[in-house]
């Protein structure tokens, strides 16, 4: 027990005795359990080779776990399917919803069975594949605690030794990412090999070195460089949709308020970031990932044309972004940008939630940040979804040039998307309900931190659209 600095404070346990025979009867934890949806209908993972995580491979040390706890019945003869990785020849990482569950109560792991080389269950006997049982877990005493405590969700198993493995070392981040893809490597349940799920060992690339790691589109946690590309992005898709949306698409008569769509774009950056702070399943009973699985079929289609138009202005507003990030600038004017008058009146719901923002950010001293902010939430409310068919009716047949950077810009515009679904679920929760785990305190941290940088550089991807325009047609 770290009693000297109780908010990290841990707690540890022994294992049982394991037999080396694989489990068959499978035990969903995590989202899966709770019905959420954690792939669409895109499904980029691709199988792992057996030169990959055979000794000697590159994903070698990624460890299959099938787990057992406290709480099942003697009966019960399911083990949840779980994936870690080696940080020394006898220690496993994992995440600590593997080995503690608060799904069905279950309580703490009693038998962790670990396997390298893993393909299936007829695969044990084979050179190369090795059986260890667990002897120990740790895990953070906040994540016993409750299972919102995202950020305690990691564990460390230890297990008998392995052998002829090569562990996966920590390395700065700055030289990884700019030298590697960046990929996540898994046993995923969803998938099977004939009976069994999760039987073998699948990769995703989630994003690739984009001009000294500028655009790093496939994390959730995209830090002061990607959440405002993100919501450059969704800004785009706001130009294009108003423009489609038009009477007249004169691109050289038209004139669109770019700052009303940034507005739109940043709330909906804005209730992505939160919606990754949530409890899985308070998102799950308000029905979010239903409603982001919906719209996506509808978008897909149309995306990789719009990521060609507007690649060009996101790269360059990325770099804007990237270089003032790297030089540590701050912008400590006191001045803030103008945003337009808002036209017609919001919904109950939107105002309800505007309303709110405004009071929480003046805390009955209005000020000319506080004013700022709000403006930001009463615009963007205001504005609308970016819609697809006025978005393809603006591009017309034209033809965009395709690059490598294409297929990110891709993923950037997906987030706006779903940003935008996420903004409109989170508008529909009960506010005392988003007042919970700070998730409103989330909210408006994340408008303050990312718009007026996103305010300041959309007016280059707004101009390279409508010179590209104008020259396809």
């Amino acid at each position: 027990m770290n009693s000297e600095n109780p908010e990290r404070t841990y707690a540890r346990w022994p294992l049982r005795d394991v037999p080396g025979t694989p489990a068959t009867d499978v035990l969903l934890i995590g989202p899966e359990a709770d019905g959420i949806n954690t792939v669409f209908d895109d499904d980029s993972r691709k199988l792992v080779g057996p030169k990959d995580y055979r000794p000697g491979g590159k994903y070698h040390s990624i460890v299959k776990l099938q787990i057992r706890f406290e709480g099942q019945d003697a009966s019960d003869t399911r083990h949840a399917q779980a994936t870690g990785w080696l940080i020394m020849p006898h220690l496993i990482v994992t995440a600590a919803h593997c080995v503690y569950d608060h799904t069905y109560d279950f309580g703490k792991a009693i038998q962790v069975c670990a396997y390298v080389g893993y393909n299936g269950k007829n695969s044990i006997d084979k050179p190369g594949v090795q059986f260890r049982r667990g002897l120990k877990v740790v895990i953070l005493k906040d994540w016993i605690i409750s299972d919102t405590n995202r950020g305690s969700d990691v564990a460390f198993t230890r297990v008998d030794e392995f052998s002829d493995v090569v562990r996966i070392a920590q390395q700065p981040t700055n030289g990884i990412v700019e030298k590697m893809f960046r990929s996540v490597v898994e046993y995923p349940c969803d998938k099977s090999l004939g009976d069994e799920r999760g039987a073998q060992m699948k990769v995703t690339a989630i994003g690739q070195r984009v001009d000294h790691s500028v655009l790093r589109t496939g994390s959730l946690f995209l830090g002061q460089v990607g959440s405002p590309v993100a919501a450059v992005a969704g800004t785009a898709l706001g130009v294009l949709s108003k423009l489609g949306a038009g009477a007249s698409i004169d691109i050289g008569s038209v004139h669109v308020n770019y700052r009303q769509c940034a507005a739109r774009a940043i709330v909906a950056e804005t209730a992505m970031q939160t919606l990754v702070q949530m409890d899985p399943h308070q998102a799950n009973r308000f029905k979010i990932f239903d409603k982001i699985e919906d719209q996506f079929p509808e978008t897909k289609d149309v995306v990789p044309r719009v990521a060609q138009l507007i690649t060009p202005g996101i790269i360059e507003s990325a770099l804007r972004i990237s270089v003032n990030a790297q030089a540590g600038y701050e912008n400590t004017s006191r001045l803030y940008p103008t945003l337009p008058s808002i036209n017609g009146s919001l919904s109950v719901a939107d105002k309800r939630f505007a309303d709110a923002f405004t009071r929480y950010t003046n805390q009955g001293d209005g000020n000319v940040m506080s004013e700022f902010l709000s403006s930001i939430v009463n615009t963007g409310l205001s504005a609308g979804s970016p819609q697809m068919d006025d978005i393809t009716r603006v591009m017309g047949e034209s033809e965009f040039s395709v690059t490598d950077m294409s297929t990110h810009v891709e993923i950037l515009c997906h987030r706006a998307l779903i940003g935008d679904t996420a903004l409109k679920s989170l508008i529909a929760i009960p506010l005392d309900q988003m007042m919970q785990n700070g998730l409103f305190d989330h909210f408006v941290g994340t408008v303050g931190n990312i718009g007026r940088t996103v305010i300041a550089v959309a007016p280059v991807v707004v101009q390279n659209i409508l010179n590209d325009l104008k020259q396809s047609r």
